[in-house]
């Protein structure tokens, strides 16, 4: 009997090492997607301000080639 409860003690104690593994690579998973997001973000607004910039120089072309197909 009692070698049974030291098996199961044994056992709850392994899985209990287990979880506790798992839930701290979890949270470090859970921090690098959040890390993650944040560099999207600051790249999705980095390429939102290029492509206003490129469709003003878009624009600034176009106004050039009108001024020298006039000439």
């Amino acid at each position: 009997m009692n070698d049974s409860m030291t098996k199961l003690n044994d056992k709850i104690s392994s899985l209990l090492n287990a979880y506790n593994q798992l839930k701290e690579e979890n949270d470090a998973l859970r921090n690098q997607l959040v890390a993650s997001q944040g560099q999207n973000e600051s790249l999705h607004t980095k390429t939102q301000t290029l492509e206003e910039s490129l469709l003003s120089k878009d624009s600034e072309i176009d106004s050039i080639i009108e001024k020298l197909d006039f000439l």
